[in-house]
């Protein structure tokens, strides 16, 4: 529901997701838990970070950018009186870009992030696609997207914390986790 333009960014995280199945694929009965995966890949590896992890730690990376985008949607749609002027994404997105992924970013991947940000979908195009096309659903669509941030908060958190835990990542100070 994003558009052409972030084709790159869902085959990267395609990428991401087939690695982290692969390595839970070979050893199912090892990794019960996301922790699981990530100990035994850490131990094949020695110490460092295998395929596997790297994988989940884009893919966390992205979660994060998710979760900001969608809080930062949901909370300037509920607060504003004129809901056209909340139609334009380009702010959320960058907020959200801004606040999660520009730091793990080099110089050309911060470039590319603002030539694709200029095809971002409107608002109401990302809650027809929620709503499967259904017309006049925005408030229903944000009302449901709102009830899910907690519990996605909740396990980005935990996933986020375990990486720091484990000095896998640093923590991001500009966010509230």
């Amino acid at each position: 529901f994003l558009g052409t333009a972030f084709i790159p960014i869902k085959n990267d995280i395609s990428g991401n997701v087939a690695k982290v199945r692969t390595k839970y694929e070979s050893g199912i009965d090892k990794c019960k838990y996301i922790e699981d995966l990530i100990e035994d890949d850490l131990a094949k590896n020695s110490g460092k970070m295998g395929s596997a992890t790297e994988g989940l730690l884009w893919l966390k990376r992205g979660l994060e950018f998710m979760l900001e985008f969608l809080s930062e949607m949901v909370q300037v749609y509920r607060s504003s009186t004129d809901k056209t002027k909340t139609d334009n994404l380009t702010g959320s997105i960058n907020k959200a870009y801004n606040n999660t992924l520009k730091r793990h970013h080099g110089f050309i991947s911060k470039q590319l992030f603002k030539i694709v940000i200029l095809a971002a979908p409107t608002r109401s195009t990302v809650l027809k696609a929620l709503a499967e096309g259904g017309e006049g659903m925005d408030d229903i669509c944000i009302d449901h997207v709102a009830a899910h941030l907690d519990n996605f908060r909740t396990n980005v958190t935990n996933i986020v914390n375990y990486y720091i835990i484990k000095k896998l990542d640093t923590p991001n100070p500009l966010l509230r986790n």
